[in-house]
């Protein structure tokens, strides 16, 4: 697959993701299991989208670092999505659709603070 069908099927699944979450959400009785299910629905997509782009990816043998860092960053993660799924079903539509839209700038902000490259040309 070329990169513009990635990228529409990319939009395309984040657009039924934000909708089918907040819809799910609002109904769900216990958060916590129901963010288990829909995020273990979004490995089993993702691992069917490795599959069928196989011989295109390859991945390496990571050491013991980089095998703690990925363990914190699936428990990041799944903390950042109980807490998503709890803010979806408490809050209004309205306010989380502008919380969720400032994450870009913050992102941008904090990469520009944390990643700032100093000249390499005399002033």
């Amino acid at each position: 697959m070329n990169w513009l069908v990635l990228s529409l099927i990319s939009v395309l699944m984040f657009t039924i993701l934000n909708l089918l979450m907040r819809v799910l959400a609002v109904k769900s009785e216990n958060q916590r299991a129901f963010s288990f299910v829909f995020n273990a629905w979004g490995a089993i997509f993702a691992l069917g989208f490795y599959l069928l782009e196989t011989n295109k990816f390859s991945v390496p043998r990571p050491n013991l670092l980089q095998l703690l860092l990925i363990l914190a960053v699936v428990c990041l993660y799944g903390l950042y999505e109980r807490f998503q799924f709890s803010a979806r079903k408490h809050i209004d539509a309205s306010t989380l659709t502008i919380l969720y839209s400032l994450a870009p700038v913050v992102a941008f902000t904090g990469s520009i603070i944390f990643l700032v490259k100093r000249s390499r040309f005399p002033n």
